[in-house]
């Protein structure tokens, strides 16, 4: 997410009463820590955040990861997931995609190699993905561990398709 789509997401939220901040690599080091401290203090509910903001994470009791848009690749969108439920209770991650994203992430990559672009399309699969299982299909992506879904059916992360 761009830096002026944290400040609409945040002041969207604000404006149903959602206690909402904004946190990106462009502000000064002492808002940021504000920022950090309101939102484990739990002053704050949801931190509208760049990429950039991972890394300071050390929160454990995050529930929900939500992308405003998709990833660059699926090891990123892994890295930036993996911030929900390291406390090992439930959490979730949930991307918001459109076509759009995607395009704009392409004519933004155009001048990238090949395996950035394949790592984008890969991406664009998983969040297109309707049939089969999802984390099947990550950690298969991942080479992490042989995994079979016990759903063959239906995604097992109830996936919920939106048409935009």
């Amino acid at each position: 997410m761009k830096t002026t789509e944290c400040s609409e997401v945040s002041q969207f939220l604000e404006s149903c009463n959602i206690k909402a901040a904004v946190y990106h690599a462009g502000m000064p080091y002492s808002q940021r820590a504000a920022v950090q401290k309101k939102w484990r203090d739990g002053e704050v509910h949801i931190v509208c955040a760049t990429i950039a903001s991972g890394m300071w994470i050390d929160k454990i009791d995050v529930r929900f990861v939500i992308h405003n848009t998709m990833s660059r690749s699926i090891e990123s969108y892994y890295q930036e997931s993996g911030r929900a439920g390291r406390d090992n209770l439930p959490a979730f991650c949930v991307v918001l995609y459109t076509l759009y994203d995607y395009f704009r992430m392409r004519r933004l990559m155009r001048y990238r190699n090949r395996a950035d672009m394949e790592r984008l399309n890969s991406m664009k699969h998983y969040c297109e993905l309707k049939d089969g299982c999802r984390r099947e299909t990550l950690l298969k992506h991942l080479q992490a561990i042989s995994f079979k879904c016990k759903n063959d059916s239906q995604p097992c992360d109830k996936l919920l398709q939106f048409q935009i």
